[in-house]
């Protein structure tokens, strides 16, 4: 009987001692800057004119610090690393339901071409107990994940996410970017890749003309790009222009195909991403794009 006690006595404070830490760790998290910390902050419900989304290539090449101080306006990055089409558009509904609705969304869509990319929901888990949608896409993919962060709250901090919410407290994370030139031993071995097809992902593109549709119903302006590559390796993509009109008939949009605008390898970091000098000139040339009659969106839904 006595040892009875004692366990019950042990699972009450383990359980009670959890329940201090999640809250403790969940209203840390609530104060970081981290651009998903702030998607999913109930007292902060943010106003920005424009969102860029997409993967790293994304983070690397829409710069909103430059874009705010020198338009004048409210942009925000919510791109991150790996970010598939799926989590681009789980993100964009939850953005839409936290926060006003921006006037203007740019979705960098190279992810497209990730052909074999598994959709990762359980990444963002540190956040599954803000988003039902969250929430259900990770029980439905990592059931596993989903029953131990149910009863270990504990477990949705053990993971990237929560480390860079740490980092980002007091900071903003939209100065995150590249600010390296890209290494002439990488430059060169860019040289070495045999020329390549892309594929693209059919459920992802099916999901990119719906997210499409939702934002224009919403009476958001949509703009699709393609953010540079380097050069050497843009010359070994055979077919990324036959992409881009598969994508464009898809959605029913023109493409923003600015993969070639940048020629120097100054302006890159590796192979896919920008730097900071490159992340700029793109901002100027979405900005100018985007305003003036050089590009005429198709605006008709299917």
């Amino acid at each position: 009987m006595k040892h009875i006690k004692t366990l019950v006595l042990f699972i009450l404070i383990f359980f009670i001692g959890q329940w201090i830490i999640t809250i403790s760790f969940d209203y840390i998290n609530s104060k970081s800057s981290f651009r998903f910390s702030k998607l999913y902050s109930k007292s902060n419900r943010m106003n920005n004119t424009i969102l860029c989304i997409g993967n790293s290539r994304g983070v690397n090449s829409f710069y909103s610090p430059y874009i705010n101080k020198k338009y004048s306006t409210k942009s925000f990055n919510l791109s991150y690393n790996g970010m598939g089409m799926p989590i681009v558009d789980l993100i964009l509904k939850d953005y839409l339901e936290n926060h006003q609705s921006p006037k203007t969304v740019f979705i960098e869509i190279s992810n497209i071409f990730n052909y074999n990319l598994k959709t990762n929901y359980s990444t963002f888990n540190l956040y599954s107990n803000k988003s039902k949608r969250l929430a259900k896409e990770i029980k439905n993919i990592d059931y596993k994940t989903y029953l131990i962060s149910s009863i270990f709250s504990l477990y949705r901090f053990n993971n990237e996410l929560f480390y860079r919410s740490l980092y980002y407290l007091g900071k903003s994370d939209q100065n995150w970017i590249n600010r390296y030139n890209i290494s002439k031993k990488l430059e060169a071995d860019i040289l070495n890749i045999v020329p390549f097809n892309l594929k693209i992902n059919n459920r992802d593109l099916n999901i990119l003309k719906q997210t499409v549709k939702r934002l224009k119903k919403n009476g958001i302006n949509v703009f699709l790009f393609v953010a540079p590559y380097h050069p050497n390796y843009l010359s070994k993509m055979m077919n990324l222009k036959n992409m881009i009109v598969i994508i464009e008939k898809a959605t029913d949009m023109t493409v923003l195909d600015i993969s070639g605008y940048l020629t120097k390898s100054e302006y890159f970091a590796d192979r896919v991403h920008t730097n900071e000098n490159g992340a700029t000139i793109i901002a100027d040339t979405l900005m100018k794009l985007t305003t003036c009659n050089n590009v005429k969106r198709k605006n008709r839904m299917k």
